[in-house]
């Protein structure tokens, strides 16, 4: 989840302020408070479709707050301000590093124009089935604003995410990064852990509604980064879910997401 700081307006690539664009992508908000729980996969009205999956986390649980499956690729989520964190969307309940996703944002309506909002393929995965060791959370960021990822890290060592390099993938530049999140809820069960989080962030100039994300394609580079090769993406034995959604911070407002599979 991201972690909710001071807005960066400017996108910028290389360098050490360009490291805000990672904080940016971050579909999963991290704003630890006492007491906080990892809402593991549960959608207030759960999609019964056969083959996908929904997901609907809140910082605050608010009645007011919810996804709803309306059709067979489509989900409606509602949200307000009181909720403060949410990381809502649709998508499949295992994983795949070569899924070809194609995804729709429809009637998006933020409360506030200026709010933070990240639009991501987002999810999962870990070493093993019994214990924590090579936890990661990935992003890959078609549309956004106001999140980057130079405030990522909360373990005192890193100033912000790490830049792993650029690539061209799905007609577009995307800049790679690379977070530590340390003790802070996840996926795999109760309690709070380390793990790193992985960012693939759309330029800026190129965001899009609607398209296919090649998730190989961005693995690829997080598994062989340009730079920082100590920081690649840890061995990847066990997927969780994988769901294209929305992660809001501090506001409301309404979208109709779509999401499929070509492979």
């Amino acid at each position: 989840m991201i972690k909710n700081k001071t807005t960066i307006q400017q996108v910028s690539y290389k360098c050490a302020a360009s490291l805000a664009l990672a904080a940016t992508v971050c579909m999963s908000l991290n704003m630890a408070h006492a007491g906080e729980t990892f809402q593991n996969s549960e959608a207030r009205y759960p999609n019964t479709e056969q083959g996908y999956f929904t997901s609907h986390y809140e910082l605050n649980n608010d009645p007011n707050t919810y996804l709803y499956t309306t059709s067979y690729t489509a989900s409606y989520i509602h949200m307000t301000g009181s909720s403060q964190n949410v990381v809502s969307g649709r998508g499949w309940q295992t994983g795949h590093q070569w899924r070809k996703v194609n995804f729709s944002i429809n009637n998006y309506n933020p409360d506030d124009n200026g709010q933070k909002s990240v639009f991501a393929l987002y999810g999962w995965t870990k070493s093993n089935n019994t214990n924590y060791d090579g936890m990661a959370e990935y992003y890959i960021m078609d549309k956004y604003n106001g999140w980057y990822p130079e405030h990522q890290n909360d373990d005192g060592r890193d100033n912000g995410a790490r830049w792993l390099g650029s690539k061209n993938v799905d007609n577009a530049r995307y800049d790679y990064y690379v977070s530590t999140r340390t003790n802070k809820p996840h996926a795999y069960g109760a309690g709070g852990t380390t793990f790193k989080q992985y960012w693939a962030v759309r330029d800026y100039n190129n965001q899009r509604d609607s398209g296919e994300i090649n998730v190989g394609q961005h693995f690829q580079m997080w598994k062989n980064p340009q730079e920082y090769k100590h920081e690649a993406y840890p061995y990847i034995g066990n997927w969780h879910y994988q769901i294209f959604g929305i992660e809001l911070i501090g506001g409301g407002g309404s979208v109709n997401l779509n999401a499929w599979s070509t492979n």
